[in-house]
C-alpha cells in the first residue's frame, strides 16, 4: 500500500497562550498536544542554552512532529506536511531528519514534502477538533519529551 498522510498544526507554535496541536491524517491517524506551558519553558531552557529567534520554534515543531510520526515511520511512504513556516522547510526538515537518525530509525528525507494542505483535508479537522477538546490527543507532549530530543 502507498501510504500517504497529511499533517496539519492548529495553533502555532510560537503561540505560547495556547496549546499547540499537530495531527495526520488519512488511512493512519494520530493527534499530539503541546501545552502552552511546555512550549513557553522549553522556549525559556532553549535561551538559557543561548538559542534564539526562529530556530526554537522550528526545533519545538520538528520534536512534535517527529514524536507524533515516529511509531508509523515505517509504514509511512510519504508525509505532506502543512506550510505553516514559509522559508523555513528546509530547517524543519534538517532538525526531523536528525530526530530520525537520533533514534535509529530510518526514513528518506525525500518522502517529507511540504505543501499547502487547505481546510478540508482530514488531518485539519482532526486537529481541530482535539484544539475544540472535541477529540482526543493520542498523545500530550512533556518538557521531558523535549529534553529528550533536544
Amino acid at each position: 500500500m502507498n501510504l500517504v498522510i497529511e499533517v496539519d498544526q492548529s495553533v502555532k507554535i510560537e503561540d505560547t497562550r495556547r496549546d499547540s496541536i499537530l495531527a495526520f491524517s488519512d488511512h493512519l491517524s494520530g493527534a499530539i498536544r503541546v501545552p502552552a506551558r511546555v512550549k513557553r519553558e522549553c522556549l525559556h531552557i532553549l535561551r538559557e542554552r543561548g538559542q534564539r529567534g526562529r530556530a526554537n520554534i522550528i526545533q519545538i515543531f520538528a520534536i512534535a512532529l517527529f514524536v507524533l510520526l515516529r511509531q508509523h515511520l515505517s509504514r509511512i511512504d510519504r508525509v505532506i506536511v502543512d506550510s505553516e513556516y514559509p522559508g523555513h522547510q528546509a530547517d524543519i526538515k534538517a532538525a526531523f531528519m536528525r530526530l530520525v537518525y537520533k533514534s535509529g530509525a530510518t526514513f528518506d528525507a525525500d518522502r517529507l514534502t511540504f505543501h499547502a494542505i487547505g481546510k478540508k483535508s482530514r488531518a485539519h479537522f482532526l486537529a481541530y477538533g482535539v484544539h475544540l477538546s472535541r477529540i482526543q490527543a493520542n498523545r500530550v507532549l512533556t518538557l521531558d519529551d523535549i529534553r529528550r530530543w533536544v
